[in-house]
C-alpha cells in the first residue's frame, strides 16, 4: 500500500509557479480558450488532422487549432481521466483511462475494453501498436496487456505481469525498437520482451547494476537506433544501438551496449523526465516535472555533452511542469502541462527579448551593430548594449543616470571607422549624443544643431554624422555642424525620418515631403510626385543589391527608385495593402538579393522578387505566426552577419531567423463537419442507413421536398496557423461560380428546389496553398409525389390505358354503328336502285321531251332567220359593215332589221324583252310591225316609223286580253342614198 500511494502521488502531483508573460515562441491554450481541463497527459493526431488530448477530469478532447470539443459520458465516452492515447493503423483512436480501461473510438461509436474483458490494471498509462497490429497497454498496477483483434469489435487480452516474469507491475511506458523488441519502463527497471512464435521471453536491466535507476518513466528512440530513457530520480540515460544483429544470446548483446547518463554533472538539469519525444528533425525533447522543456538541438552520439536549450516559464512556457510532448504533421511541437493547459512551440524563426529579459524598455526604436559585433538598441527608456554569452543575451542599459540628455532614444548609429568608432543616438526633443565607450557628449541647438527634434541619425563610411531633424538636415564633421533647412531643400513638408548611404557613397534622405539625395559637392536633389512618388511622406529607406533605392511611405505603400531608369519618371509604385499587411511602411531591409523584409504597423511582410523586380510571392507575419511585437517602429531594423533580421517593435526586440522559417507547402485538410436542417442539428442515423465516420454525415442523403433548408458547417485543419485559413465554397446545381474568399465556416441554403446538389469547399492555409481538390458532399432533395418520375410514369401508363380503352370503346361503337349503317345502306341501296330505275324512266321521257322542244326551237330559229335580212344584202347596201349576232339559247329576242324603199335604206337593231322562244316571238311581232310601218303605212320619218311600230306591237299584244309588260328597245337609222350628202336620220 505504501508503494501504491507513492505512485499515485507521482501521477497526480500539483505544484504552484508564477506565470510569466510570454517571451518566446509559445502559444498557450487554457480553459479561457475552451480547453475543458488544464492538465494534459497525452496528445496524438488523427488522420483528419485533429489533435486529441487526454485530460485530468475533462475526458477526451479534440482540437482543430481554434476550437475544442469534449467527449465525455454525455457523448458516450465513459472515462474522465485519460492518461494515454494511440491512433492505430486502421485510424481508430485508443484511449487509456483511469478506472475505465481502454476505450476504442472508430469515428462512429465508443467500445470499452475493461476488466470485464480480462484487462488488468487500474490506470492505463501507455499504449503502443506493434508491427503485427497488436495493441500493448501498460498499467499502473497490472503489468502490460497484449490485445489482439479476433474479429470486428472482438478482442483477446493476454496479461503479462509479475507472475509472468515482469520485474514490476507499474508500466509507465512501452516502446518497440527497430529490431522488434518490446521495452517496458517500470518501477523495477527495464523489461525487454522478446516475441517468439507462440511465447515470449523477458530480460531485465536493473538500477544500480546495468542502468542508473529502477524508476523509469519514459522511452524513445532516435534515428540511429539509440534508446533514450527518462528516470524519476536521475535524469536521462541512453543505450547505444546494437552492433550484433543476432538473437542467439540477446542478454549478452544487451550487456555489450554502452550506457550513457545525462544529469546535472553534464548539464542536464532535471531529475524527473515524464516524456521523451523524438522530432522529425531527430531532436530529442524532454518533458520535465519541474524544469519545463529540455531540447537537445543536435544529439551527439556516445557523448556526455548535450547541445541543450531550456524552455521554462522564463522563456515563455505557461508552466514548468510538462507531462508530454508531441509533433504534428506540420512539424509544430505541442506540449501538455500539469495545470497550465496546452502549449504550442511555434518554431525557431523568432526569438523575442523584452524587459523581463533585461531590456530597459520594450519600445525598441533603433538597432545597429558596432565593429566588435555588439548590438546597440535605441529604446524609449534609454540605450541598450546587447551581447551574447553563447545563446544567452546579456544587456547593459544606459540612461540619464549615465549622462544621456533624455531616455526616449529615437535612432542609433554605430561608427565603424577609426576616426569615429563612437555610438551616436538621436534623443527625442533634446538633440543628439555621442558615447565613446566611457562617457556621453550631448549636442543640441546650443552647439549649432539645426533643431533639437532629431528623428534619424547615420554615421557614414567617412565617419561623418548625418542628422535628420524636424526642420532639415545637420551634418557634423567632428568639428562643427553644417545645416540645410527645408526651405533651402525646397521641400514643402517637414521631418527627415530616414537616412541611408548607398554603395556609391551617396546619402539618401526620406522626408515628409519626398525623397532627397546628396551626391557630394554641396548639392541635394529632391524627388516627389513629378518623378513618380505619389505618396511623399517617407518613413524608411533601403538599398537593393543592384543599387535601387526602396521607399517606404506612411499610408502610401512601397515604392522603388530605379537608378537605371531613363527619363523623368524614376520612381514606381511596388505594392500596397492589397499584398502587404499594411500601407504604413515602418522599416525596410533586404534579407538577400530577392527577398525584402517590410516592417509595418501590423507586422512585417516578406516579398520575394523575380526578374525585373516582379513580385513572385508575399508572406505576411503577425502574432498568429509568432511575431508577437506586431507593430514595428520607424527604421528599427537590422540584418546581422549571420543574416538574421532584428526588428524593433512596441513590444520588444525580435530576431527573425529566415533559415529556420518553415516552407510548408501542404494545403489544409478540409472537412465538412456538420449539416443542419432548418438550423437544427440532426441525428442522421435516424434518417439514413449509414453515416460517415468521425463527422456523422449521412451517406447517400435523400430528403423530401419539404426538408429543403440546409446549413453546411466546414473547417480546415492547418495547425501551423489556423487563424489565417480561408475558404471558398460552391453548391453545384445552384451556384455557377465559387464564392469569394472568406473566413466564414458556415453556409446556409434555404428553399432549395428539388434536384441533386453537390456542396464543395476548399481551403487555403497561411502559406497560400489551396486544396488541389475540394471536399464534396452530394445530396438529393426529392420532388413531391406529384412531381416524381413514378408519378409521371403512372400518369403516362394511365393515359395510355385510357387512350387504349377509349380506342377500344370507339372501335366497338364504330363496329356497331357500321353494322347499323350497313343495314341502312342495304335498305337505302334497294330504294336507290328503285329510284334509279324511276329516274332512268323519267330521264327517257325528259330526253324525249327535250328533243321535241329542241326541235321546236330549231324550227323557230329557222322562222326567225327568215325575218332577218341576209348578210349579203346588208353588205351590198353597206359595204364596210360586219354583223355580230350570237343568240344565247339558239334563238333570241334580239334581232336586226333592214329595208330599202324609195332610195332610203332603213336599218334597225332591236332588243326585245325575254330570251329564247318568248324573245323570238316578240322579235317576230316587232319585225312585222316595222315592215307594216314602212310598207303599208308608207312612213319615211324614222321617228314616226318607231311610233307606228310601237302602236302596232301594243295592238298585237292587246289581243291576248292580259296585261303585257313585254316590249323592246330599238334604234332605227335611215340613209337617203338619193341625196348627194348621204342624208342620215336616226331615232
Amino acid at each position: 500500500m505504501v508503494k501504491k500511494a507513492f505512485i499515485y502521488y507521482l501521477l497526480f502531483f500539483t505544484f504552484s509557479f508564477s506565470l510569466f508573460a510570454q517571451r518566446n515562441n509559445f502559444q498557450a491554450y487554457s480553459i479561457e480558450q475552451g480547453l475543458p481541463q488544464a492538465t494534459i497527459y497525452c496528445i496524438t493526431q488523427d488522420n483528419n488532422g485533429y489533435l486529441w488530448l487526454g485530460t485530468e477530469g475533462g475526458g477526451l478532447c479534440r482540437f482543430d487549432g481554434i476550437n475544442f470539443k469534449t467527449f465525455s459520458k454525455k457523448e458516450g465516452f465513459s472515462g474522465d481521466i485519460v492518461r494515454s492515447l494511440l491512433l492505430d493503423k486502421k485510424g481508430r483512436l485508443w484511449a487509456g483511462t483511469k478506472d475505465e480501461g481502454l476505450i476504442v473510438y472508430d469515428g462512429l461509436k465508443f467500445k470499452n475494453i475493461s476488466k470485464r474483458n480480462g484487462l488488468s490494471g487500474t490506470t492505463v498509462l501507455s499504449i503502443i501498436e506493434d508491427k503485427n497490429g497488436n495493441i500493448w497497454a501498460g498499467t499502473d498496477d497490472g503489468g502490460v496487456n497484449k490485445i489482439t483483434e479476433v474479429s470486428k469489435d472482438s478482442f483477446r487480452v493476454q496479461v503479462i505481469d509479475e507472475r509472468k516474469g515482469l520485474s514490476n507491475n507499474s508500466v509507465f511506458n512501452i516502446h518497440q525498437d527497430k529490431a522488434g523488441y518490446i521495452w517496458l519502463a517500470t518501477f523495477g527497471g527495464l523489461n525487454i520482451i522478446t516475441l517468439e512464435k507462440d511465447t515470449f521471453k523477458i530480460d531485465h536491466l536493473r538500477g544500480g547494476k546495468e542502468i542508473p535507476s529502477d524508476f523509469i518513466l519514459s522511452i524513445s528512440e532516435d534515428n540511429d537506433g539509440t534508446l533514450w530513457f527518462g528516470m524519476l530520480d536521475e535524469g536521462v540515460f541512453s543505450i547505444a544501438p546494437t552492433n550484433k544483429p543476432t538473437k542467439n544470446d540477446y542478454w549478452v548483446e544487451l550487456l555489450s551496449r554502452k550506457v550513457t547518463v545525462f544529469n546535472r554533472d553534464n548539464g542536464f538539469t532535471t531529475k524527473k523526465v515524464w516524456d521523451i519525444f523524438r522530432s522529425s528533425k531527430n531532436e530529442m525533447w524532454f518533458a520535465s516535472a519541474e524544469n519545463g522543456i529540455i531540447r537537445n538541438r543536435i544529439a551527439l552520439k556516445q557523448s556526455s555533452k548535450f547541445n541543450l536549450e531550456h524552455y521554462t516559464d522564463k522563456e515563455g512556457l505557461p508552466g514548468n511542469q510538462v507531462l508530454c510532448v508531441f509533433e504534428d504533421k506540420e512539424e509544430n511541437i505541442w506540449i501538455g502541462t500539469n495545470s497550465e493547459g496546452l502549449c504550442k512551440y511555434m518554431g525557431d524563426r523568432f526569438s523575442h527579448y523584452k524587459e523581463k529579459d533585461g531590456l530597459q524598455n520594450n519600445i525598441v526604436q533603433g538597432i545597429d551593430q558596432d565593429s566588435l559585433g555588439n548590438f546597440w538598441l535605441a529604446t524609449a527608456g534609454g540605450i541598450v548594449q546587447m551581447t551574447f554569452n553563447k545563446t544567452t543575451p546579456q544587456f547593459k542599459n544606459y540612461t540619464t543616470r549615465d549622462g544621456l540628455l533624455g531616455n526616449n532614444v529615437l535612432s542609433i548609429s554605430a561608427g565603424k571607422t577609426s576616426k569615429n568608432p563612437n555610438i551616436w543616438v538621436a534623443i527625442s526633443d533634446v538633440g543628439i549624443a555621442k558615447y565613446n565607450g566611457k562617457s556621453f557628449n550631448n549636442y543640441s541647438v546650443e552647439h549649432d544643431l539645426l533643431d533639437n527634434s532629431v528623428y534619424s541619425i547615420l554615421v557614414d563610411k567617412n565617419g561623418k554624422v548625418w542628422c535628420g531633424t524636424k526642420e532639415g538636415i545637420s551634418l557634423y564633421d567632428g568639428i562643427k555642424f553644417l545645416n540645410m533647412d527645408m526651405a533651402t531643400l525646397m521641400i514643402s513638408d517637414k521631418d527627415v525620418n530616414a537616412i541611408i548611404q548607398d554603395k556609391k557613397g551617396d546619402i539618401w534622405f526620406g522626408t515628409g515631403g519626398g525623397l532627397a539625395k546628396y551626391g557630394g559637392g554641396g548639392a541635394i536633389t529632391t524627388y516627389d510626385e513629378a518623378e513618380g512618388l505619389l505618396h511623399k511622406n517617407t518613413k524608411s529607406l533601403t538599398e537593393s543589391a543592384d543599387g535601387n533605392i526602396w521607399i517606404g511611405t506612411n499610408n502610401g505603400g512601397l515604392y522603388m527608385f530605379d537608378v537605371q531608369a531613363e527619363g523623368k519618371i524614376k520612381i514606381r509604385f511596388v505594392a500596397n495593402d492589397s499584398l502587404l499587411g499594411s500601407n504604413s511602411i515602418k522599416s525596410l531591409v533586404f534579407q538577400d538579393d530577392k527577398n525584402l523584409i517590410v516592417g509595418t504597423d501590423k507586422g512585417f511582410s516578406k516579398i520575394n522578387f523575380g526578374d525585373k523586380w516582379k513580385i513572385n510571392s508575399v508572406k505576411n507575419y503577425n502574432a498568429t505566426d509568432g511575431f508577437v511585437g506586431v507593430e514595428c517602429n520607424d527604421n528599427a531594423i537590422y540584418k546581422d552577419k549571420q543574416n538574421s533580421i532584428w526588428i524593433g517593435t512596441v513590444k520588444g526586440l525580435t530576431c527573425y531567423d529566415p533559415s529556420a522559417d518553415k516552407t510548408n507547402q501542404n494545403s489544409p485538410q478540409t472537412h465538412i463537419t456538420s449539416i443542419k436542417l432548418f438550423y437544427n442539428d440532426v441525428d442522421w442515423k435516424t434518417k439514413t442507413d449509414s453515416v460517415v465516420p468521425w463527422f456523422n454525415l449521412p451517406f447517400n442523403l435523400s430528403l423530401p421536398y419539404s426538408d429543403n433548408h440546409l446549413s453546411f458547417q466546414f473547417s480546415a485543419i492547418s495547425l501551423d496557423n489556423p487563424q489565417k485559413i480561408k475558404y471558398r465554397y460552391q453548391l453545384e446545381g445552384l451556384e455557377k461560380d465559387w464564392s469569394p474568399v472568406t473566413t466564414q465556416t458556415e453556409r446556409d441554403y434555404p428553399g432549395l428546389a428539388p434536384g441533386t446538389y453537390t456542396f464543395k469547399v476548399k481551403a487555403m492555409g497561411a502559406n497560400g496553398v489551396w486544396n488541389a481538390e475540394p471536399t464534396t458532399f452530394t445530396f438529393t432533395i426529392s420532388p413531391p409525389w406529384y412531381r416524381t418520375i413514378w408519378f409521371y410514369i403512372i400518369c403516362i401508363i394511365s393515359f395510355v390505358v385510357m387512350v387504349y380503352a377509349y380506342i377500344k370503346f370507339r372501335e366497338h361503337k364504330l363496329l356497331s354503328e357500321k353494322k347499323i349503317l350497313e343495314d341502312k345502306v342495304l335498305e337505302r341501296t334497294a330504294e336507290v336502285v328503285k329510284q334509279k330505275e324511276e329516274l332512268e324512266q323519267q330521264k327517257g321521257i325528259i330526253e324525249e321531251k327535250n328533243k321535241d322542244i329542241t326541235d321546236s326551237i330549231n324550227y323557230a330559229k329557222r322562222i326567225q332567220d327568215a325575218i332577218l335580212p341576209p348578210i349579203e344584202l346588208i353588205q351590198q347596201k353597206l359595204p364596210n359593215t360586219f354583223l355580230l349576232y350570237k343568240p344565247k339559247d339558239i334563238i333570241a329576242g334580239d334581232f336586226y332589221w333592214m329595208e330599202e324603199i324609195d332610195h332610203i335604206v332603213f336599218i334597225a337593231a332591236a332588243d326585245c324583252t325575254g330570251h329564247g322562244v318568248p324573245g323570238a316571238m316578240v322579235s317576230v311581232v316587232c319585225s312585222n310591225a316595222l315592215n307594216s310601218a314602212v310598207k303599208e303605212f308608207g312612213l319615211r320619218d324614222t321617228g314616226k316609223i318607231l311610233d307606228k311600230t310601237r302602236e302596232l306591237v301594243l295592238e298585237t299584244f292587246k289581243k291576248s286580253g292580259e296585261e303585257i309588260k313585254d316590249g323592246m328597245d330599238i334604234s332605227l337609222l335611215a340613209i337617203d342614198e338619193a341625196k348627194k350628202t348621204n342624208f342620215v336620220e336616226w331615232s
